[in-house]
């Protein structure tokens, strides 16, 4: 589940906050390092979120700033998953701190559900004998 949430190149399978596709993902997996996404459908407006990783504590926990660009208030957020394993389950618990408005933090709530729902379809329940998930 840590992969998933950190590797460039299985973001784009589950990162999608609703119909707009994600078309390019960089990340540089330190503290320190940058991460970089742009969305958008091509002739369309593209959204740009960028920041750096502020903790990385393989496989329990990885933590970011958040900003998109542009931006006309600047300000930036910052995301925190922890990864808890539950007997063979990865508990999942995301925080995303730091909105400018109750509004910013309503859209990216939206975005979020979405994202962890396609999250969810990439690793389905086994089968009941076995009695985990991934």
């Amino acid at each position: 589940m840590f992969d998933a949430w950190t590797r460039a190149d299985i973001i784009p399978r589950w990162f999608k906050p609703g119909a707009v596709p994600l078309r390019d993902v960089t990340v540089e997996l330190r503290v320190g390092g940058a991460w970089h996404m742009r969305m958008g459908f091509p002739g369309e407006r593209e959204m740009i979120g960028t920041g750096v990783f502020l903790e990385v504590d393989r496989p329990r926990l990885v933590v970011y700033s958040w900003s998109w660009e542009p931006d006309p208030v600047g300000r930036e957020s910052v995301v925190s998953v922890h990864f808890i394993d539950r007997a063979g389950s990865t508990e999942v618990v995301l925080r995303h701190s730091g909105f400018p408005t109750p509004a910013a933090c309503g859209a990216h709530q939206h975005g979020w559900t979405a994202c962890l729902a396609a999250l969810e379809a990439m690793f389905p329940a086994t089968s009941p004998a076995e009695g985990a998930r991934r």
